[in-house]
């Protein structure tokens, strides 16, 4: 028996909310990223998005919310309706295959092509970055081996002797370093030798 039966097997009815994460968004638009309207506008019946449901009560075990896959059914004057596609592991008021309605401003993610990069792939980073929990330079070196992909990542406030201390550069895969800085992927796959942070843009440009 796993955590989440213990909460189902007491009989109460576990509900949930919407989050509205246009709102986080606007909070934390550089780390919270959220579908474009572009790709909002695009969606149609059968495509997948994600929500994240808000538990009603505090269960004492960490988690605040489920994410979330529901598959579009509807599509009516800017309110969707989907089929969830996950069994909720806390949440007992819906089970998978439930019809839900929901609004632009809960979609956090929509099921994209995977990229045309192998996040697996390692690359180096500073401890400035890692401390920090931010990128702010991307720059395509000489790939060294198989396992390399080239990348190396600083925030820009490393000093020179920092630079030359191998013992503060670490290795981190790709995927790891979308998890810091998830706009990196806009140019993983590009062919350009270095890019920045741009704040004005909220975006990663190319440095020529």
């Amino acid at each position: 028996m796993g955590l989440s039966d213990l909460y189902k097997g007491n009989n109460e009815t576990i509900g949930y909310t919407l989050e509205d994460v246009q709102a986080k968004n606007q909070n934390d638009p550089r780390h919270f990223l959220i579908p474009s309207q572009e790709e909002i506008n695009g969606l149609k019946v059968g495509d997948q998005v994600r929500l994240f449901f808000v538990l009603d009560r505090d269960l004492g075990n960490g988690c605040r919310a489920e994410r979330m896959w529901a598959e579009i059914s509807q599509i009516d004057d800017g309110v969707f309706k989907g089929l969830l596609t996950n069994q909720p592991a806390f949440i007992t008021s819906i089970q998978i295959a439930d019809e839900l309605e929901f609004l632009p401003q809960h979609i956090a993610s929509v099921l994209l092509p995977k990229p045309n990069f192998d996040e697996l792939l390692g690359a180096l980073i500073t401890d400035d970055c890692l401390e920090r929990r931010e990128i702010n330079w991307a720059v395509r070196t000489e790939i060294n081996n198989e396992k390399d992909s080239g990348w190396q990542f600083f925030t820009g406030y490393e000093s020179e002797e920092d630079l030359d201390d191998s013992s503060k550069i670490n290795i981190i895969s790709l995927e790891d370093a979308l998890n810091i800085e998830p706009l990196l992927e806009t140019v993983l796959d590009k062919d350009g030798e270095a890019y920045f942070y741009q704040a004005e843009s909220n975006c990663f440009v190319e440095d020529k």
